[in-house]
C-alpha cells in the first residue's frame, strides 16, 4: 500500500523559472533556512526549455539513511554529475552500475591498512618540512595555500612517486582550472557558453589536455617497469577484478587517478585547514590537542601504532567534519517512486541531500555551531543516529579513501601542532564555497609561531 501524498512545501518561487535558484546559488544558507521555516522535506523546481525539473531537499538522518542505504538502488548519480565527468571521467565519483562497482571492486586493495602503514611516513615528512619552513620566519601565512601545497605533495608522492614531486604547483593549477569549469557548467546549465572560445574555457581545455597526458605518461612508464612499483598507479594496474579477474583498462586507471587527485588532495587540504582556523579559535582545545600528542608521541617520530591512540586529536577532526563536511551535499534522481514523510517522488525527480544542514540538525546536535569535541566521546554519542555523521557519505558508495583521509590528517596535526602554535587574525567567520567540496573561499589567514617563543611569549 503506498503511503498518502502529501501537499509538497516549497519556498515562494520567482515567476517563470521557479525556485531552485534560491538553493543552487547559496546552498549552504538556504538548506539551513529551508529546513527551519519549511520542515523535513522541501520542494524545489526550475523550468527549462525541456522540461520542469523537481528537486526534493532532505535534511534528516532517517532520509538519508533511506537515500544512500535502504533505497540506493532506486536512485542512481544526478545530471550534476555530468559536469564533473567533463573534468575527471567515469571515475569512482561519477561512474555507475557495473563499472563502478567493478571499479571499486579492484581498487578496494590499494587502500587497505598496509597501504596507510606506507603513507605515513611520506606524510610526516613533508609536513615536517612545512612545519621547519614556517617555524623558521614566523609569520601570518595563508594555511589554505600551504594546506593545498602540502596535500597535494603527499598525494602526488603517493599515486607517482617522487619523479612527479616537481610538478605538484602545475598539476594543482591544472585540477584548479578543471574543477572551477566543472562547477561553473552545474551553476549556469548552458553547455553553448561553456564551448565558446573564452578565456576561461580554454583554460580549462588545456588543463584538462595537461593532466590526462601527464597521467597517460605515468601509465606508460609503470608498464615499462611492469608494475613493480609501491605507488598507487602500480598498485592500480597490477590489481584485478576478483570477480572477473580483469584490469582496469588505461581510460579507466587515468579517471580514477584523475578523480582521486581531485577529491583526494581537497578533502585533506580543506580538512586541515578548517582543523587548524578552529583550533587557533578555540586555544583551549589547542593546547590539549598539543598535550595528548606529547604523551602518545613523546621525542620519537610518529608511528603507525600510535596513531589509534590520539583519540581527542581524531575527536578534533570529527567534529572540525562535522562543521565543514569535506561531502557537503550528495545529489541523486530517483529512477522508480518513492516517498519521504509522504511527500512523493517521481521517477526523474532529484534527492539533494545536504549533508552540511545535516550535520546542524538540532535535534541531534544541540547548539549545533558549537564547536565542541566532546560530542564525539561515547558516553555523548550513544543513541544519536548513525547517519547524523556522515562527512564521507554512508552506504555503498561511502567515499573509499575515507581512511586515508582521516589518517593523513591526523599524522598531519601530530606533526605541525607540537612545533608550531596558530593563532587566529580575525573573529570574523570563514567565507564559504561550496564547490566539489567544501573549501574556504578566502583562505585561512593565521598567525604562527614557533612552540617554543609562544610559551616564552606567555
Amino acid at each position: 500500500m503506498k503511503p498518502p501524498n502529501r501537499k509538497a512545501i516549497e519556498p515562494r518561487p520567482f515567476p517563470l523559472i521557479g525556485n531552485l535558484s534560491r538553493y543552487a546559488f547559496n546552498p549552504l544558507a538556504e538548506a539551513i533556512r529551508a529546513r527551519k521555516r519549511h520542515g523535513r522535506v522541501v520542494r524545489y523546481w526550475i523550468r527549462t526549455p525541456a522540461r520542469t525539473v523537481v528537486a526534493w531537499l532532505i535534511t534528516s538522518p532517517d532520509h538519508a539513511e533511506q537515500l544512500l542505504v535502504e533505497r540506493h538502488r532506486s536512485y542512481r548519480k544526478a545530471d550534476t554529475y555530468e559536469s564533473l565527468r567533463w573534468a575527471l571521467g567515469d571515475g569512482m565519483l561519477t561512474a555507475e552500475g557495473e563499472l563502478w562497482r567493478r571499479q571499486r571492486r579492484i581498487a578496494t586493495p590499494a587502500f587497505g591498512r598496509d597501504r596507510l602503514r606506507e603513507m605515513l611516513p611520506v606524510a610526516v615528512r613533508h609536513t615536517a618540512a612545512l612545519a621547519d619552513r614556517l617555524a623558521n620566519a614566523p609569520r601570518t601565512a595563508d594555511l589554505h595555500r600551504e594546506a593545498n601545497a602540502l596535500a597535494l605533495l603527499v598525494l602526488c608522492e603517493t599515486i607517482f612517486s617522487t619523479a612527479i614531486a616537481d610538478q605538484t604547483a602545475r598539476i594543482g593549477e591544472h585540477l584548479e582550472h578543471m574543477i572551477k569549469h566543472a562547477v561553473d557548467r552545474i551553476r549556469i546549465p548552458i553547455p553553448l557558453l561553456h564551448e565558446l572560445p573564452l578565456p576561461a574555457n580554454r583554460r580549462a581545455r588545456r588543463a584538462r589536455s595537461s593532466m590526462n597526458a601527464l597521467v597517460e605518461g605515468m601509465v606508460t612508464e609503470a608498464e615499462r617497469t611492469g608494475f613493480s612499483g609501491n605507488d598507487l598507479i602500480s598498485l592500480f594496474m597490477a590489481a584485478t577484478d576478483p570477480e572477473s579477474g580483469e584490469r582496469m583498462s588505461r581510460t579507466q586507471l587515468r579517471d580514477e587517478v584523475l578523480t582521486f587527485l581531485a577529491a583526494g588532495h581537497e578533502t585533506t587540504a580543506n580538512g586541515l585547514s578548517f582543523t587548524l582556523d578552529l583550533l587557533a579559535r578555540h586555544p583551549e582545545w589547542q593546547e590539549r590537542a598539543v598535550a595528548e600528542i606529547q604523551a602518545v608521541v613523546g621525542t620519537g617520530p610518529l608511528t603507525f601504532e600510535q596513531l589509534p591512540q590520539l583519540d581527542l586529536l581524531r575527536r578534533i577532526i570529527d567534529e572540525s567534519m562535522r562543521l565543514f563536511p569535506p561531502a557537503w551535499s550528495v545529489e541523486r534522481t530517483a529512477l522508480e517512486e518513492d516517498h519521504f514523510d509522504g511527500h512523493r517522488v517521481a521517477p526523474g525527480d532529484m534527492v539533494m541531500l545536504s549533508i552540511w544542514a545535516t550535520h546542524r540538525n538540532e535535534e541531534h546536535w544541540p547548539d549545533p555551531d558549537r564547536f565542541d569535541p566532546d560530542r564525539f566521546l561515547p558516553a555523548n554519542s550513544a543513541g544519536r543516529h548513525r547517519m547524523a555523521f556522515l562527512p564521507f557519505g554512508l552506504g555503498p558508495r561511502m567515499c573509499i579513501g575515507k581512511h586515508f583521509a582521516l589518517f593523513e590528517l591526523q599524522a598531519m596535526l601530530a606533526t605541525l601542532l607540537p612545533r608550531l602554535h596558530f593563532a587566529s587574525v580575525s573573529n570574523a567567520p570563514l567565507h564559504l564555497d561550496p564547490l566539489v567540496t567544501l573549501r574556504p573561499r578566502h583562505g585561512v589567514p593565521l598567525r604562527i609561531t614557533p612552540r617554543a617563543t609562544a610559551q616564552a611569549a606567555t
